[in-house]
C-alpha cells in the first residue's frame, strides 16, 4: 500500500513538470512544449536513466577494478559518478553532447580512490570502449534498417509508453 502511494506521489509530481518548464519557457520569451510528458512516462525515462547509469557505472568499475582494488565501495563510487558525470555532460550546452564534460567529472569523482595515472587510463579506456559500442550499435541498426517512428501529428501530442 505505501509503495503504491509513493508511486502516486512520484507520478503526480513527474506531471507537474510540463507546467513548470512552461512557467521557465514564457520567462525566457519561448514557446510552450508541444509534447506533454505523463507522469507515468517521465517515471519510465527515469527508470531507463538509472538503469543506464548502473550499466554505465558498472563498466567503469569493472575498469578501475583492474587498476585498483575492486570492492562495492568503488562500484557505488562509479555508478554514483558516472550518474553524476552523464546528467552534468547533457546540462554542459556550450560543447556538443557535454563532450569532454563528462570526463572530467568522472576524474574528479574517481581521484578519491585512484591515483592520477590511474584516473586518466580508467577514463580514457571508458571513453574508447563506449566510443567503439556506439558505433557497433550505429553499424547494426543500419545493416537492419532500423525501426520505423510513429508518424507526427494531434494524436502524438501526449508522450506515453
Amino acid at each position: 500500500m505505501g509503495r503504491q502511494i509513493a508511486e502516486v506521489n512520484g507520478e503526480e509530481r513527474a506531471a507537474q513538470l510540463s507546467p513548470l518548464l512552461d512557467r521557465v519557457l514564457k520567462v525566457t520569451r519561448r514557446e510552450p512544449l508541444d509534447v506533454r510528458m505523463t507522469g507515468s512516462a517521465t517515471m519510465t525515462a527515469l527508470g531507463w536513466s538509472t538503469l543506464s547509469w548502473i550499466a554505465f557505472g558498472t563498466h567503469l568499475a569493472v575498469l578501475a577494478a583492474a587498476v585498483s582494488k575492486p570492492s562495492l565501495g568503488l562500484l557505488a563510487l562509479c555508478i554514483g559518478g558516472m550518474g553524476l558525470a552523464v546528467s552534468a555532460g547533457i546540462l554542459f550546452l556550450p560543447a556538443p553532447a557535454g563532450a569532454g564534460m563528462r570526463e572530467v567529472v568522472l576524474g574528479f569523482v574517481l581521484l578519491s580512490a585512484l591515483t592520477s595515472g590511474q584516473v586518466v587510463a580508467v577514463v580514457v579506456a571508458s571513453r574508447v570502449i563506449i566510443l567503439l559500442a556506439d558505433l557497433l550499435l550505429a553499424a547494426l541498426v543500419s545493416l537492419t534498417g532500423g525501426t520505423k517512428l510513429p508518424p507526427h501529428g494531434p494524436a502524438s501530442r501526449e508522450c506515453h509508453p
